[in-house]
């Protein structure tokens, strides 16, 4: 049985180490075979049987699922902040041990908290469900609202910084007009940077195009890198937002410095894509797999899409869409 378990987690130690805690501490092992059965040749199919084995733990426990759902967004997290925006019906200690025990929340120290890496990515596809996502935003709001004494604050540690930028990860990603006074000095453009990508990710356009024009605004302020990254995220909403001349705008940015041109002839092909525009976004597409010919993982980026827009046209060209679609499955494997 020990060597069962070390095979499905695969050689990833975190995992290994969520499987052990969890088995060790379940009462019904009813479900462990088939969580084990289920194990693949590849550990992300092994980590996300493990991840639907331990949801299906919380099936009933409300307090559990909106603190996952809360730490999704937000972490990490103090303790005293959790209870405050989840407001559970029993001890939060008590839900975080279950969560710790289930290995899908991690103790950094005493009072801080934080989702595990085995969740990057599986949360919303397993845990989504209509009355939380709107809890979920409720709940931001009203956390990112509360009142907050630094005097209050534990000196050990950096818990007052971690405490403060919870609350400005709340309020941005929960879309208000305008953060409370006590939030404005610590809010920066990088800030509006990251909750911008977060709620593009999310499909939340007109959210993430407001703050991604902010931190778009304040470019300058950034090194070369940065300033590449902000402009493909900035003409990718603004792409979804119909504001075509900015797009347009980022992409000849990008195709001027020889260094961003492979993004460039990508976020070209995107966007004609989502004008509808196939025959040239073929061709963009195209030309963005030739400029980024040793960069498998944006090929993968590339290939899909490109599938998508040939077999979208007016005469599909089959054996080209079949051809490309096999190099994306090899590059996935």
């Amino acid at each position: 049985d020990v060597k069962r378990v070390a095979l499905a987690a695969n050689g990833t130690v975190g995992f290994l180490v969520g499987i052990v805690r969890s088995a060790a501490r379940i009462d019904s092992f009813d479900n462990v075979e088939a969580m084990l059965a289920q194990r693949g040749d590849r550990m992300a199919e092994s980590i996300t049987a493990f991840v639907r084995w331990a949801f299906a733990q919380l099936r009933d426990d409300l307090n559990a699922q909106k603190t996952l759902l809360f730490l999704n967004d937000v972490t990490p997290c103090h303790i005293v902040d959790i209870e405050k925006a989840v407001t559970p019906s029993v001890s939060i200690i008590r839900v975080l041990s279950r969560l710790l025990n289930l290995g899908l929340v991690e103790r950094e120290t005493d009072d801080i908290y934080r989702l595990t890496p085995l969740l990057a990515s599986r949360l919303n596809r397993q845990l989504i469900r209509p009355e939380l996502v709107q809890w979920a935003a409720g709940a931001q709001k009203a956390f990112a609202a509360s009142p907050f004494e630094m005097t209050t604050v534990s000196d050990e540690g950096n818990h007052e910084y971690i405490r403060l930028e919870a609350r400005v990860n709340a309020a941005l990603l929960s879309g208000v007009d305008s953060l409370p006074n006590s939030l404005g000095a610590f809010v920066s453009a990088a800030h509006w940077f990251q909750a911008g990508i977060r709620l593009y990710h999310a499909r939340k356009w007109q959210r993430a195009y407001r703050l991604l024009k902010k931190a778009h605004d304040s470019r300058a302020e950034f090194r070369d890198a940065s300033k590449v990254e902000i402009d493909r995220y900035f003409c990718l909403t603004a792409t979804r937002m119909r504001k075509y001349s900015e797009a347009e705008a980022c992409i000849t940015r990008l195709e001027a410095d020889h260094r961003s041109k492979p993004i460039a002839a990508f976020l070209a092909a995107d966007l004609h894509e989502y004008q509808r525009n196939f025959p040239e976004a073929i061709k963009a597409y195209e030309r963005a797999i030739s400029l980024n010919r040793d960069k498998n993982r944006r090929l993968e980026y590339i290939y899909r899409p490109l599938v998508r827009c040939i077999l979208a046209s007016w005469k599909p060209d089959f054996e080209k869409a079949e051809r490309y679609a096999k190099i994306y499955v090899g590059l996935k494997r």
